[in-house]
C-alpha cells in the first residue's frame, strides 16, 4: 500500500518512488495485513543490504504507561534475540531503544 494524497497522479508517485531508489537507494513501502492492528511498514537500503519494518501499536485509553509496556514485553517473550525496539511519542521524539 502506497498511501496516496488527493489529487495526486498515480504514474508521478512512481516517478517519485523511482527517483529516490536511484538517488538514495531506499525503497518504502506499507503492506495491509488481515487481522492486525495497522500497516506494516518496510523500508529497504540496497546500500546497506538492510531491511527495516516498522508497525505502530496504539496505546490503550486506559490503564497505565509501565502496565502497556510489561504486556507488550510480555507479547515479545518468543521474539529473536537481535529485534531491535525503537519507542516514539506523539509529539515527534524518540524515546528509549535498545535490543532485546
Amino acid at each position: 500500500v502506497q498511501r496516496a494524497r488527493r489529487g495526486t497522479d498515480a504514474v508521478a508517485r512512481r516517478t517519485e518512488m523511482a527517483d529516490a531508489l536511484c538517488q538514495e537507494g531506499r525503497l518504502t513501502a506499507e503492506l495491509r495485513i488481515d487481522g492486525t492492528a495497522g500497516a506494516l511498514g518496510v523500508a529497504v537500503d540496497l546500500r546497506t543490504a538492510k531491511i527495516r519494518t516498522s508497525f505502530d501499536v496504539t496505546a490503550p485509553e486506559q490503564g497505565y504507561p509501565l502496565a502497556w509496556a510489561k504486556r507488550l514485553v510480555r507479547d515479545l517473550a518468543e521474539a529473536p534475540a537481535d529485534l531491535h525496539i525503537e519507542t516514539l511519542t506523539e509529539g515527534g521524539d524518540t524515546g528509549p531503544r535498545g535490543t532485546l
